[in-house]
């Protein structure tokens, strides 16, 4: 599956930023939806925080890239990308990533 996103040079940056504060394994971006009710943990002082509730919407993540194969890893604009959401992930076709006041969000072109 080829998605077809365009991403910001502000949302590279991050990416290549948050990517680079990974040290347990090497990271592979996803962006994924979410429902309501998931939670996330990042990264503060190099440290895992703990889990947090999530409202419900489109979120970055990171997946090991043991836990993937070659074939489906992606390559957008030199940052490695997972989709396992299928159709889901299918609806990110023609958005843009962009970093909007330090967050992370997917927009229309």
């Amino acid at each position: 599956m080829d998605i077809q996103l365009q991403i910001t040079n502000e949302a590279i940056n991050r990416l290549k930023e948050d990517m680079k504060l990974i040290n347990d394994f090497e990271p592979i971006a996803s962006i994924v939806w979410k429902d309501e009710g998931s939670s996330y943990r990042t990264i503060e002082n190099g440290e895992w925080t703990e889990r947090r509730p999530l409202p419900s919407g489109w979120g970055i993540g990171f997946y090991s890239t043991d836990n993937i194969e070659n074939d489906e890893i992606q390559i957008i604009q030199g940052i490695k990308f997972y989709f396992g959401q299928d159709e889901v992930s299918e609806k990110l076709n023609g958005k843009i990533l962009d970093l909007i006041e330090g967050k992370y969000e997917i927009i229309d072109k």
